[in-house]
């Protein structure tokens, strides 16, 4: 999912499967708790944890990420 603001920066996407994106905007909020979505309010994105395959981790400006 990507946020209104920023456009596509690294940091500013989550990359979901169809069906995931798909029930992301169907359940906004549920999906901002499991960690599929970032709020539109969060100033600094890399403080925002985020659910990977692999665990929890926020997004850092290179592409990367760290284990949260």
């Amino acid at each position: 999912m990507r946020r209104r603001e920023g456009g596509h920066a690294y940091e500013n996407l989550v990359g979901l499967c169809g069906t995931d994106h798909a029930w992301a905007h169907k359940y906004p909020k549920e999906a901002q708790e499991a960690g599929y979505i970032i709020p539109i309010h969060v100033e600094i994105i890399s403080e925002v944890p985020i659910k990977a395959y692999y665990g929890w981790v926020t997004l850092d400006g290179d592409g990367g990420t760290v284990e949260a």
